[in-house]
């Protein structure tokens, strides 16, 4: 099962299509890693002050970065 997610930065939105949910008893709960992938980029975006509404399947984001890519060096 997947679901679309909104996350807003500074400057627009971005919108995560193809997101794999975990269902649980009254919940949906994304990945752990996915979670923290689109917070990553979506921090990127507002860092680089990217406007507008970004639109990107959760598969196109993994093929391109990784959680690595967006932790503090």
């Amino acid at each position: 099962m997947t679901t679309t997610t909104l996350r807003h930065f500074k400057g627009g939105t971005l919108e995560v299509t193809e997101v794999p949910i975990q269902k649980c008893d009254c919940d949906e709960e994304f990945v752990l890693e996915d979670a923290a992938l689109i917070a990553g980029y979506t921090r990127m975006l507002g860092d680089r002050s990217i406007v507008g509404k970004i639109t990107i399947s959760l598969n196109e984001l993994k093929g391109t970065y990784s959680v690595q890519d967006f932790l503090p060096a």
